[in-house]
Parts: structure tokens; sequence; C-alpha cells
């Protein structure tokens, strides 16, 4: 997607530095190591969040920017490549939500196929409580602060997650490195031994040392708030749903190996232009739902309905705000969606968490569940 008009990202090549002037402030950054280039990877937009006044816009993790399933992939690939293979094990992946649930779901999926080690458990963290919850972290700059980590159900996976050795924290981006050093201290206090602990990212602004996180680019930041800037007013949502939505995602839970979940109307798609949609923390079943619809021909696109509210502009073309599926009560977003841009726009969810997308034709709603 082009840059819109309030965003002006200026760039020097030869110093690699950027300035990207938002409604809610100038960003300044400089690209200090690059797999990946900047403008592959991120876009710039400003929250409508009175705590952090820009959001990088990542282009490859399928959130706020349609893209295809199998870029991002690629980018949790180069990602799990970078780890060592001898991490002391068992070793946890834990993704946090609701952002990172894909990418970290498929950094562990890459890194077992790498490596071939069996004591590889993976977790997402969740903002719905649910089950018995192991640890919280908060998230200070976030508009939905609180993250929950459970114990994982089955008993085996508990044993391993209490076994841990080390914890390999996923999350989109880096800044000040509070949310990931929160959540690392939060595991820690519940086991009986140091963790190793390792922090993945697709960019790290943390200005930190040189191996603090694996990424695929690292530089610094800087953010000058306008003054003048004002937070928009938000419509509440309905909660038209109430508790009738069922958390089924086994990420929240806890995995060693994704169970193989039926994917219907996922075939004789090819030759359509198909976006597909998942909603929130679910995020895993719709990327392979798109998956199977590219390998069979269809032109796929994948992203995921957002809690994040981003003010139009800059990177963020289009926005519309939706009722919470999830009955709470909270406003959620799909972002850069054009009507007639496809044939048809699946919406892949959980049972009773069902959102309706004004405003757009050719939506089809695809419930998964084992």
């Amino acid at each position: 997607m082009d840059i819109a008009s309030e965003e002006c990202l200026e760039s020097d090549q030869s110093t690699a530095s950027h300035v990207a002037h938002l409604a809610a402030g100038t960003l300044r950054l400089n690209v200090l190591e690059q797999r990946w280039p900047l403008h592959q990877l991120l876009g710039f937009a400003s929250r409508n969040n009175p705590r952090r006044g820009f959001l990088l816009v990542s282009r490859v993790l399928g959130r706020h920017i349609p893209v295809a399933p199998q870029r991002i992939a690629e980018a949790a690939g180069e990602l799990a490549a970078q780890l060592e293979s001898n991490l002391p094990g068992p070793v946890v992946f834990l993704a946090l939500a609701e952002t990172a649930t894909l990418l970290g779901a498929l950094v562990h999926h890459a890194y077992g196929t790498l490596t071939s080690r069996e004591d590889l458990l993976f977790l997402q963290t969740s903002r719905y409580l649910l089950g018995e919850p192991a640890c919280f972290a908060e998230e200070s700059h976030s508009h939905a602060p609180r993250h929950f980590v459970h114990w994982p159900r089955d008993g085996a996976l508990r044993t391993m997650f209490a076994a841990a050795r080390t914890l390999v924290l996923v999350d989109d981006e880096l800044t000040t490195g509070a949310t990931m050093a929160n959540l690392a201290q939060a595991c820690q206090a519940i086991h009986g031994h140091p963790l190793m602990v390792r922090r993945v990212v697709l960019t790290d602004f943390s200005d930190g040392p040189k191996d603090s996180a694996v990424s695929l680019l690292r530089g610094r930041l800087m953010f000058e708030p306008n003054p003048t800037f004002q937070v928009e007013s938000i419509p509440s949502s309905t909660s038209r749903h109430g508790s009738a939505a069922r958390l089924v995602d086994p990420g929240r839970l806890g995995y060693d190996r994704l169970p193989p979940w039926p994917l219907p109307g996922a075939a004789g798609l090819a030759g359509r232009r198909i976006l597909v949609v998942g909603v929130g923390e679910f995020t895993v079943q719709p990327w392979r739902w798109a998956m199977q619809a590219a390998a069979g021909g269809a032109e796929t696109l994948f992203q995921a309905i957002t809690r994040s509210p981003v003010r139009l502009g800059g990177a963020i073309g289009s926005r519309l705000i939706l009722d919470d599926p999830y009955g709470e009560g909270i406003p959620h977003f799909l972002y850069n969606v054009q009507p007639g841009r496809y044939d048809e726009v699946v919406v892949c969810h959980e049972p009773g968490a069902r959102p309706t997308l004004p405003g757009l034709d050719g939506v089809r709603h695809v419930e998964l569940s084992l």
C-alpha cells in the first residue's frame, strides 16, 4: 500500500536515517543492521492512544496490512534460523498477544523443523482469562495492557512448561523492551531454576547490544510528540454475542505440535482474489486456511482483525470499526481493506465469535474448530 499524505518518509540512504512525519509527531529512525530493508518491513502511523503516539506498522505480519501468507512464513523462518540450535531444553516459545500470535507459532514450527527437536512448547499470551493462569504481565503503553500466561491443560505439556530451561519471547517489535522484561520476570518467578531468555522480533529499536534480540532489522528511534495532537473518540462496541464465543485456539493452553484442524472450503478457489481474515488472537488456523487456498491457485492475502486503535493516515489508508465478536464491548478494527478489491473476503473465526464487516461485499464466514 502506498504511504498516505499524512506520512512523509524522508530517507538518507548514505546514513540509513529516516524521518516519518505523522499527525502525532515526528519519528526519526537510524538503521544499524538489516537482513530485510526497512521499506519492506515497516510503514508508520499514529496510534489513537495517549500513552504512545506512533505505531510501527508491519508490512509482513498480517495485522494492519494484508500480506501474502507465504511472506509471514518466510520472515518467521529467517528469525528461527538465527536462534542457536542447542538452546537448553525444554524450550518454551511464548508469543505476545494479540499481534505476534501467528509469528510466534511459525517461529516455533520453523525452529522445530530446522532442529528436529521434540522438547519445544508453544504458548501465546492472551487478553482473556481461561483455564489456570500461571502468571501475567503488563504492557504499559498498550490499549489492552494485561497479558495472561496459562498453564498447559495437558499433563505432559504442563510438566514441560514447569521444567523449561529456555524462554523464547516473540513479538513484532522491540522498543523499550519493558513488556518482554516484565513477561520474562513473571515467568521466572514461577520456576525454581534460572531461565535463559531469548527475544525474537521483526524489528529491534531497543538500542541494546547487538546480540540483545534476534531480528530482521536493528536500529534506533526517537519520537518528538506533536503537542497539538488529540486522540480521536472511538464509538463504543456493542456486546451482541455475550458469552457465546468459545476460545478454542490451542495456543492459549499450549502445544508441542500444532493439531491438524479441518479447513472447510479452502479448496477449489483457483484464480479468485481472496482475502482471509483472522480474528484477534485467533490467527494460526485462519493462516493455514489462507495457505491452503494459495496452494490451490487462489490469489490470496491474509490479515487479522485487531483491538489496536490507529488513526487514519500514514500506512493506514482505511479503517472499519467493528463490534466486539467476543462480547466484551471492546471495539475491533480492520485496516487497509478496500471494497471491491477482492472476489471474496473469508473470515475464519472461533465458534460464536463471528464478526460483521460493514461495507464489504462478498464476505463469507468460516467457523474453525477441532
